[in-house]
C-alpha cells in the first residue's frame, strides 16, 4: 500500500479507512511476539530465538508507528486539501481496532523488552480509541436519525401521517 502512494498518483477517494487495518495487521504481530518474549521461560527453543523475536517486535512496531502518522498525513490530505466530505460511513469502524490494538501491543512490547519509556503511550492510545469510537458511534446515530427523517418523509416532503 505504501508503494502505491508513494509512487503511483493518488486518488482522495482511494484513501479510505481500511487502509488502517494495515496498522492493526502490523500491530497484532507486535502483541504475539511480545506475548512469546514474555513466555521465554517456557521452552529453550524461544529463549534461543529471543533476540531474534525481540528485533522483529521492535521493528513491527517501529512500523505501526510510523502507520499512523503516514494515515492522518493522508485523512489531512483527504479532507482538508482535496475536500473530500467527512461523512459516516461503515468502513469508520476500520480505523478504531488498530487503534486500540497498537495500545495493547504497546503495552506488552513494554513489558516484554522493559521499555519503561513508553508507558505514557497505551494511555494515550486509549483515549484516541475511545474518542474514535465514540465520533463513529456519533456518526452511525446521526445517520440513523437521518435515515429515519427521510423515511418519515415522501418524495414530495410531506410526512407519512398526512399523506392521503
Amino acid at each position: 500500500m505504501f508503494l502505491r502512494w508513494t509512487f503511483l498518483e493518488l486518488d482522495p477517494r482511494e484513501t479510505d479507512p481500511p487502509a488502517w487495518i494495515a496498522a492493526g495487521a502490523v500491530a497484532i504481530t507486535v502483541l504475539a511476539g511480545s506475548n512469546l518474549l514474555l513466555a521465554r521461560d517456557a521452552s529453550d527453543r524461544i529463549e534461543r530465538l529471543g533476540p531474534f523475536l525481540e528485533g522483529i517486535v521492535v521493528l513491527a512496531w517501529a512500523t505501526a508507528t510510523f502507520w499512523f502518522p503516514l494515515m492522518v498525513a493522508i485523512g489531512i490530505w483527504r479532507h482538508l486539501v482535496n475536500r473530500v466530505p467527512l461523512r459516516y460511513h461503515p468502513s469508520y469502524w476500520a480505523l478504531i481496532f488498530p487503534i486500540g490494538m497498537y495500545g495493547a501491543a504497546t503495552f506488552r512490547m513494554g513489558l516484554a523488552v522493559d521499555l519503561d519509556a513508553l508507558t505514557w503511550l497505551p494511555k494515550a492510545t486509549l483515549v484516541l480509541a475511545l474518542l474514535a469510537w465514540t465520533a463513529a458511534f456519533a456518526g452511525l446515530c446521526l445517520e440513523g436519525v437521518s435515515a429515519l427523517a427521510t423515511n418519515r418523509r415522501g418524495d414530495d416532503g410531506q410526512t407519512v401521517a398526512g399523506r392521503s
